[in-house]
């Protein structure tokens, strides 16, 4: 059964032209809150459903929207063909369908994942498209032409690709955290060239590939007027300097299948561990190297599933 993508009119207003839009997985902020006020939370009255769209595939990626314009991923349930569809924000109507990666051999995936998880990100000229180590791909907006790929930036996912691409000034920046490799990598966001690649500074040779993945998105943010770029992965979580990939600190943990993204705030930046003993760890901005045994690393092992006021109280 196809895909069906809803869109009521409040939300609407976060798409149309000239007026704030939602580029990444969790929006503006990194932390999903929309800066609307009135956004539905119920969608079954039929009066504010302002148009219903049919989607080929199978998807679990989030849509963005720009520039009146709202961007989704889909795949075919084997993955085998994985596609971007750009669609009229204001009538639903199928702008570009774009079959952007034919796939041979789709490694297997989680029964609760699918084939295009990763969430596209834009920035009003062009929409960046993460399929894993399945492709990269970055798109005129306007005239839905493909200006980049790239294929050879790979790793096993285990149980499929889950890592949304971010946008931090000139870069296109995402996590590769297989079971064999893990990285970070930044590409310039003109010519899908890579500007720096890092490897995970995590040991990972007493652990046995499925110990090794995680699928977490990055986040850009600053600090005291300097860019970072913070990563979390099985292991461990890394800030770098987001124009050069240089390690500005790092934090070292048990978990691993990290798939929440971090947010930030009050001065610190927040992330879970993973599986199989999940904690919230926040860790204050302003260390430097290892902060493992500072004053800067906080965690919670109970309750973890706490909004971030109520472990905030706890870790202060």
């Amino acid at each position: 059964m196809p895909l069906s993508l809803w869109i009521c009119a409040a939300a609407l207003a976060a798409a149309k032209r000239g007026e704030p839009c939602w580029p990444d997985f969790r929006g503006p902020g990194g932390d999903g809150h929309a800066g609307a006020a009135e956004v539905p939370v119920e969608f079954a009255d039929a009066a504010l459903v302002r148009w219903k769209t049919g989607i080929h595939g199978v998807g679990w990626s989030s849509p963005v929207a720009a520039e009146g314009v709202i961007w989704l991923t889909t795949a075919t349930a084997d993955g085998r063909r994985l596609s971007v569809l750009a669609v009229d924000a204001a009538d639903g109507a199928v702008l570009h369908d774009i079959g952007l990666f034919e796939v041979a051999e789709p490694g297997e995936i989680h029964p609760l994942n699918s084939y295009a998880s990763p969430s596209p990100v834009v920035d009003g000229e062009r929409a960046y498209v993460h399929f894993g180590t399945y492709g990269t791909a970055c798109i005129d907006a306007d005239r839905g032409e493909v200006l980049w790929q790239r294929r050879d930036l790979n790793c096993e996912h285990i149980v499929g690709p889950g890592s949304s691409p971010v946008l931090s000034g000139d870069h296109l920046v995402f996590s590769m955290d297989g079971g064999d490799r893990q990285f970070v990598v930044a590409l310039d966001r003109r010519t899908g060239a890579t500007v720096w690649q890092k490897e995970r500074p995590f040991d990972y040779s007493a652990q046995v590939p499925d110990l090794r993945k995680a699928f977490s998105t990055p986040l850009g943010f600053e600090h005291a007027g300097e860019p970072l770029l913070f990563s979390s992965g099985a292991r461990g979580a890394v800030a770098y300097d987001p124009e050069t990939g240089a390690e500005r600190w790092r934090v070292a943990f048990d978990g691993y299948s990290v798939a929440s993204r971090p947010v930030h705030g009050d001065g610190r930046v927040y992330f879970s561990t993973g599986f199989n003993r999940p904690q919230l760890y926040a860790v204050r901005l302003g260390g430097a190297g290892d902060v493992n045994h500072g004053q800067h690393k906080h965690k919670a092992k109970r309750d973890a599933g706490k909004t971030r006021d109520s472990v905030h109280r706890g870790l202060t």
